[in-house]
């Protein structure tokens, strides 16, 4: 769940669940409006096979700081989806990165088309390291660079 200002006098927040569903939710006076942003579809090797699969389960997301229409979400098939509120209807841009779940997505706050992606691996093989071991050097550095700041 995430905060999100709103133009008009309502309070609204997103939410993201595994039934592959992307929600603002505006807080009224005396109740609370749901609204979908997006359906998670599976991506498959065509367009045919993606929507005999189903809907794909979402993990967790994130809003970009220079352009907060854009958000990318992360699934529990391994794929992050860049996604705008403006579209909802598909994703802008698929990343395949992942063999497993991706539990966390977060945007860099100093480059607006720069983001780190979190999963749990649980085999390793001689590729897995040589990316873990650049994936953790970049982590330093993105703490680095955040903690300069606080």
């Amino acid at each position: 769940m995430k905060w999100n200002p709103d133009t008009s006098k309502n309070y609204n927040f997103y939410s993201i669940s595994s039934d592959g569903r992307v929600m603002n939710w505006i807080l009224m006076k005396n109740k609370l409006e749901p609204e979908e942003v997006i359906l998670l579809r599976l991506v498959g090797k065509n367009e045919e096979e993606s929507t005999l699969i189903g809907l794909a389960c979402g993990l967790c997301f994130d809003f970009n700081k220079f352009e907060p229409h854009i958000f990318l979400v992360g699934t529990e098939e391994g794929k992050i989806h860049k996604c705008s509120r403006a579209y909802s209807g598909q994703y802008q841009e698929t990343y395949n990165g992942h063999l497993l779940a991706v539990y966390k997505v977060k945007w860099n706050n100093f480059h607006p088309r720069t983001f780190i992606s979190g999963k749990i691996c649980l085999a390793w093989n001689n590729v897995d390291l040589k990316l873990l071991f650049f994936s953790a050097i970049f982590l330093i550095l993105m703490l680095l660079c955040l903690c300069s700041i606080c």
